[in-house]
């Protein structure tokens, strides 16, 4: 993705027999030399080339020159006190799980990753990681996945971070289930090699080619309609799915209209709904594509809250339209 990282938060909703979801996605951002009085320790001043992440208000940390992670569309976390929850679920907060939907860092930047993670991990009960296309970049692409499961087994995680790499997970105390992967697209071959050229994953992923991103996407599409219609059946026990990737599952509605009709398009986003085979999602949330949105598609909500890239001297994502703003208070009932 050149596009979004993102977290997802789930907190048991006392008020119903649902969930209350708040989606938030983040970007790289510079900040400058500053107390927190929470923390102790003041933050260094960004220097060229340091990709550096914040939780908005809890997480003040300076990532060290030598780890060079490179956050590019860093994850800003939801201040707990600007949840949109309602407040007789507000002493429940201890239990939001956090979804991070990928671009969180370079996997090869393994001990940055690790605090960032640490960091989470001593707020949150579980996290929720979805790998995105930054988390390869330096490796190829099994090297990144046997790192991304050497990180999520570090003892200073305590099991609290799953990764969500063809991984289907049931919540024991509710009717939740999350189904994620990363869910690369489908890079017709006729423009495949302009493709190749104007995304970075091929130039920065060893090893990587459109032929390479299809068959890993083909295998993670089966998957996926296998694990949905497996939950179908289950149907019976009322359970609430929702489906975290990392692209987009469809086309239209996804990117900001201008990026609709762009040759690599398909880089971000591939027609799925449009087919059968998903029946049964309550809601999907993917990032990668700079665009929030909302809207339903063949009776699927799709979810999006992306802060897009924040480049130096900017605060705000330029996006057309009030409604497809990053929202940090956003939240979703499942």
């Amino acid at each position: 993705m050149e596009k979004v990282a993102g977290l997802m938060k789930i907190a048991p909703d006392r008020t119903s027999s649902g969930h209350v979801v708040a989606v938030a996605n983040g970007s790289k951002e510079q900040v400058r030399k500053q107390d927190n009085p929470r923390l102790g320790a003041p933050l260094d001043r960004v220097q060229a080339g340091t990709q550096m992440i914040k939780d908005l208000d809890l997480l003040n940390t300076k990532l060290t020159d030598h780890s060079q992670i490179s956050f590019k569309d860093g994850l800003r976390a939801i201040p707990l006190v600007d949840l949109s929850i309602a407040s007789a679920t507000r002493h429940v907060i201890s239990l939001i799980r956090p979804h991070l939907l990928g671009d969180i860092g370079r996997l090869i930047d393994y001990d940055g990753y690790l605090k960032f993670l640490e960091a989470q991990v001593s707020r949150y009960q579980n996290i929720f990681l979805v790998l995105g296309n930054h988390e390869f970049y330096g490796l190829d692409y099994h090297a990144g996945l046997k790192e991304a499961r050497r990180l999520v087994e570090e003892p200073s995680l305590a099991d609290a971070v799953i990764l969500l790499d063809k991984t289907r997970w049931d919540d024991p105390n509710s009717a939740l289930t999350i189904i994620g992967c990363t869910l690369w697209s489908a890079i017709p071959m006729k423009t495949s090699a302009l493709i190749e050229s104007k995304i970075n994953d091929f130039k920065k992923i060893d090893g990587w080619t459109a032929q390479t991103n299809n068959e890993v996407h083909a295998r993670e599409t089966a998957w996926l309609r296998e694990q949905v219609a497996q939950a179908a059946k289950e149907q019976g026990a009322k359970r609430q799915l929702l489906i975290a990737t990392h692209h987009a599952p469809c086309v239209e509605g996804t990117s900001a209209p201008r990026d609709t009709n762009n040759p690599w398009t398909p880089a971000f986003a591939t027609d799925l709904l449009d087919q059968e085979g998903w029946a049964g999602i309550h809601t999907w949330a993917f990032g990668h594509t700079h665009y929030s949105t909302e809207l339903v598609r063949n009776g699927v909500r799709l979810v999006a809250n992306q802060r897009g890239y924040v480049l130096p001297g900017s605060t705000t994502q330029k996006l057309s339209g009030k409604s497809h703003k990053f929202d940090p208070g956003m939240t979703i009932e499942l």
